[in-house]
């Protein structure tokens, strides 16, 4: 049990870091079906369809918390367009026969490029990684 309970704080703060207005209002709204099916209980005791009284509120906390955090998980987190095109020369150049070190090494140089521009100018419009990735290639090449 203490397994499941600390894999679950776990989940439950990454979810909080990276999508926590998403998290908090899937727990709300897990609270408020919770009070909506068990207001309607009796409705539902009639049809057979489930039995409700074995569903505890954190089982509806726990829908909502993933209903709500569907969009996030299906968003697609890219790079920078300057980064893609650096990516994409490297891909390019690994195909046409450079050696694995050199791709290794540009990637490595794209990548620190990258960091280096985060720490100094966090605005994703300033990002010179095509013109690292073209100058290490020639100092490669040459």
């Amino acid at each position: 049990m203490s397994e499941w309970l600390s894999l679950f704080r776990v989940v439950l703060d990454n979810l909080m870091l990276r999508n926590g207005k998403g998290t908090s209002l899937g727990a709300l709204l897990g609270v408020m079906l919770s009070g909506v099916v068990n207001l309607f209980n009796p409705v539902f005791q009639k049809f057979k369809i489930i039995d409700i009284e074995k569903l505890a509120t954190y089982h509806f906390i726990a829908f909502g918390i993933i209903v709500m955090n569907i969009p996030w998980f299906k968003k697609k987190q890219s790079f920078s367009p300057r980064i893609e095109e650096a990516l994409h020369l490297i891909e390019l150049e690994e195909k046409n026969g450079m050696n694995e070190i050199q791709v290794a090494l540009l990637r490595k140089e794209v990548i620190n490029a990258a960091i280096a521009n985060i720490r100094e100018n966090p605005t994703p419009q300033n990002e010179p990684v095509s013109e690292v990735v073209s100058t290490a290639n020639e100092n490669m090449k040459g």
